[in-house]
């Protein structure tokens, strides 16, 4: 999992491809990674683990659908590995945000919209697969 500090440092880069690519990236070593883990190596991953989700759950709320779809997925796969846990992202999915106020937060507030929405819909479907529940 030494590849969790190199996702930290790209995951919340502003241009696209980075991003995507770095969020595709922790999915897939998530999925692919052995769940056990010394404790040196779970420290590692521990240490970056709050930062990896805020910026996922930041990223729930992006215009480009593709973003939005790579952000869900990683969390998902984060949920199902022993290293994170649906714990933690759950914790980082419900916590609140700055409130903003405004006309010059008009933008920011219509996006804030959307990651309301696309919060309540990744909880949703992590719920469902913990309980397997079909999702409606």
């Amino acid at each position: 999992m030494a590849g969790v500090a190199v996702v930290r440092h790209t995951i919340g880069d502003k241009i696209i491809g980075v991003c995507t690519r770095s969020i595709v990236f922790l999915t897939n070593l998530c999925r692919s990674s052995d769940p056990s883990m010394n404790g040196q190596q779970l420290k590692e991953v521990h240490s970056h683990t709050q930062t990896m989700l805020t910026n996922l759950v930041e990223k729930l709320g992006d215009n480009l659908a593709k973003v939005r779809q790579a952000a869900e997925s990683a969390i998902l796969a984060m949920c199902s590995h022993s290293s994170f846990g649906v714990s933690q992202c759950i914790t980082a999915i419900i916590k609140t945000g700055k409130k903003s106020s405004g006309p010059e937060n008009a933008k920011k507030a219509m996006n804030s919209n959307k990651l309301i929405i696309s919060r309540y819909q990744t909880l949703a479907r992590i719920l469902g697969e913990i309980a397997n529940i079909p999702e409606d």
